[in-house]
């Protein structure tokens, strides 16, 4: 027979494992439309820091950012935008504002890379 307060202690000991910072990540997904209403074309999700500088076609207009922790304002997603697909240019940044979860921002002209931020300095 099981012991309930051996199986109690295994499973709190297994929660334990799981820190807050596993769900303390940034997510990005950029839309074809101007409203991200529409299914994401392409992602990046659970970066910390930087993505790197990310090409997207030319077609995207929108993206939707997320921040797993809303909980914490201090953190945010941010995304720069640039005009050429090598992160140069830059013409718009989007973010979501502290303690939000999610953000849609359009494109005010044609985009080709981004490099998004989580918890980071540009």
């Amino acid at each position: 027979m099981v012991n309930i307060n051996t199986m109690l202690l295994a499973v709190i000991g297994s929660l334990a494992t799981v820190s807050a910072t596993d769900f303390d990540k940034g997510n990005v997904y950029w839309h074809n439309c101007g409203n991200c209403k529409c299914n994401a074309v392409g992602q990046r999700e659970g970066f910390t820091g930087s993505t790197g500088c990310v090409q997207i076609d030319e077609s995207m207009r929108a993206l939707g950012l997320t921040a797993n922790r809303a909980d914490i304002p201090r953190k945010m997603t941010t995304c720069s935008v640039f005009s050429d697909s090598n992160c140069q240019n830059e013409f718009q940044s989007v973010g979501v504002q502290p303690g939000l979860k999610y953000a849609c921002t359009a494109f005010n002209r044609d985009a080709r890379s981004i490099k998004c931020y989580y918890d980071a300095k540009k």
